[in-house]
């Protein structure tokens, strides 16, 4: 569970990458993050995380 913002949790499901399944990651806002911030400003949130995610796996070598 991360908490870019007090009041709007972002829990995270990351799965490991097991023989033939490749790893998977699923990010999810709370439903009270619409009550707590707008849609417009929870896309920006989302896109920048995804982006910070996807900057460290290519600095750290995972793909």
């Amino acid at each position: 569970m991360l908490r870019p913002l007090p009041k709007v949790p972002l829990p995270i499901c990351y799965w490991k990458p097991e023989e033939e399944l490749e790893s998977d990651m699923n990010l999810f806002f709370d439903s009270s993050a619409a009550d707590n911030l707008g849609i417009e400003a929870i896309y920006t949130l989302g896109t920048g995380i995804v982006r910070m995610f996807g900057k460290l796996s290519i600095r750290h070598g995972i793909s």
